[in-house]
């Protein structure tokens, strides 16, 4: 039986992009391998930058670059946002239903 793997199990950087994928590119949610890669290459940078004298603010804005990147944009953020705008009578818990 596959086990459900729970976000406070994972690694800080894997539970901060899981978390963000599901918000707002549920189609990656599925891809384990990107997931793993990302944030495994965010620790690094992290754990590299803390090494050479960066704050944890700095840190943190480093490994968040390489955690987030090319993922700025969602469709399904465009989506809900114009729905949100133009049909304020939808309940906010039937926008993110219907996306």
């Amino acid at each position: 039986m596959k086990r459900h793997v729970e976000e406070k199990e994972l690694p800080y950087f894997a539970a901060t992009l899981t978390a963000y994928l599901r918000e707002s590119h549920p189609e990656l949610l599925p891809d384990k391998h990107f997931i793993a890669e990302r944030s495994d290459h965010a620790a690094q940078t992290y754990e590299r930058a803390v090494r050479n004298g960066n704050s944890v603010y700095e840190a943190l804005e480093l490994s968040n670059a390489v955690l987030y990147q090319d993922l700025r944009f969602s469709k399904y953020d465009a989506i809900f946002e114009v729905v949100s705008e133009w049909f304020p009578e939808v309940a906010a818990r039937q926008r993110t239903a219907s996306v």
